[in-house]
C-alpha cells in the first residue's frame, strides 16, 4: 500500500497500479487490458484512488499524485 507521510490515505496494490497507468496516459480500456480485468473494475478503482486523493478528475489526481511523490516510489 502507498503512503506519503500519513498525507495521503493509503491505496491498495490494484488502485496503485491503475494510478501508475493514469500517470502515463491510459485510457480505461488500455488499462483494462494491461491489467486483464473489465473496464468496470478500471472506473471503481479509478472512482476510489479519486475520492481518497479528494480529486474529482484525472489530472487532478495524477497532479496529486506527482505532488505526493507517487511517481518516484515506483
Amino acid at each position: 500500500m502507498f503512503t506519503s507521510n500519513d498525507l495521503t490515505p493509503k491505496l491498495t496494490e490494484c488502485e496503485c497500479a491503475v494510478l501508475r497507468l493514469l500517470i502515463q496516459g491510459k485510457t480505461n480500456k488500455e488499462m483494462a487490458q494491461e491489467l486483464n480485468i473489465c473496464v468496470k473494475a478500471v472506473e471503481k478503482r479509478i472512482y476510489c484512488v479519486y475520492r481518497k486523493f479528494g480529486v474529482r478528475n484525472r489530472p487532478q489526481a495524477v497532479a496529486h499524485a506527482l505532488q505526493v511523490g507517487f511517481a518516484a516510489k515506483r
